[in-house]
């Protein structure tokens, strides 16, 4: 072997061990995050739920005081005409509900919460047509898929592939065990058209920044960039529309609520994007203590974020 050979083998194997370290290191800090999910699951299964909500909510607070993206809720806050402080308990009880909903989520479907339905009429129109059930990252949105998926057969839920392998496939196995039958979002178009053409149901949550998959539409006042593949399937099919979404009472128990939008047939895809966000909006003004949309960069790119 000549200097040079030597010398590009050398490099090869160089490279080929630095491409190597990344990939193990994701997959030592992937089972180290699985492992404290799985170790969470049991803690919460364990303690009654009395307690598991009230670990819930002290998670919340460390979270808060350890300012957990708190400058991205606050410019979110502050960008729709919002200004809450600490003081008044508005950030607080967002903080608290976020755990007290990850503990709830981590006992089911094996514990599940109790809940009441308002709306549950609604369901008995399901099958008459194509139907798009319009959820956000608001309130128990994991919680709420599965009571839902319980409750209706045949409920797709366009779902975003989590990176961490290991959570995606627990995450996986507990939506089928609950009757939900994830669609990941890069067959979202073409699946989502057949499901409802076949008279289907097809769930989605539209409330984050969709990249380049958006246009810009108004969301609580303010320009935001809005996911347009749901407002087309919506337009290209005439499906029925459907809100829904669950939080958490006062009492502790789930108010699962189903309501049908005042205009279920918009006349192009522009009017069915403004429909959603109106309807998300109403959700976020009466209870935005419970909107997780607000740790998110919702608001790209016409807020410059911290």
């Amino acid at each position: 072997m000549t200097l040079r050979e030597e010398s590009a083998s050398t490099d090869a194997a160089a490279l080929s061990t630095s491409a190597a370290a990344p990939r193990a290191s994701r997959a030592w800090k992937w089972q180290v995050e699985y492992v404290g999910v799985r170790c969470l699951e049991a803690l919460a299964l364990a303690l009654p739920r009395r307690m598991g909500l009230a670990l819930g909510s002290a998670l919340g607070d460390v979270a808060r005081v350890l300012r957990v993206r708190r400058s991205t809720v606050a410019a979110n806050l502050r960008y729709v005409g919002i200004e809450l402080g600490d003081a008044d308990g508005v950030l607080p009880e967002l903080y608290r509900n976020m755990g007290k909903y990850l503990v709830d989520l981590l006992r089911a479907p094996r514990r599940p919460p109790p809940y009441r339905l308002h709306g549950g009429e609604l369901l008995d129109t399901l099958g008459e047509r194509g139907t798009i059930v319009l959820m956000a990252h608001f309130g128990n949105f994991e919680l709420l898929a599965s009571l839902f998926g319980a409750s209706v057969k045949g409920l797709h839920v366009i779902v975003k592939t989590m990176h961490n392998p290991y959570v995606e496939r627990w995450l996986r196995a507990r939506r089928l065990a609950t009757g939900v039958l994830p669609l990941s979002q890069q067959k979202a178009a073409s699946r989502g058209l057949a499901i409802l053409r076949r008279k289907g149901i097809l769930a989605a949550l539209v409330d984050q920044h969709p990249g380049r998959d958006g246009t810009p539409v108004q969301f609580l006042g303010r320009q935001a960039m809005t996911v347009r593949a749901i407002a087309g399937l919506q337009v290209r099919t005439q499906a029925s529309l459907l809100g829904a979404f669950t939080i958490l009472g006062p009492d502790d128990v789930y108010d699962v609520v189903l309501e049908a939008p005042p205009t279920t047939s918009p006349a192009d895809v522009s009017a069915a994007q403004s429909l959603h966000n109106d309807v998300i909006g109403a959700w976020v003004k009466k209870h935005p203590t419970h909107w997780f949309g607000w740790f998110h960069r919702r608001f790209r790119p016409y807020l410059d974020y911290p």
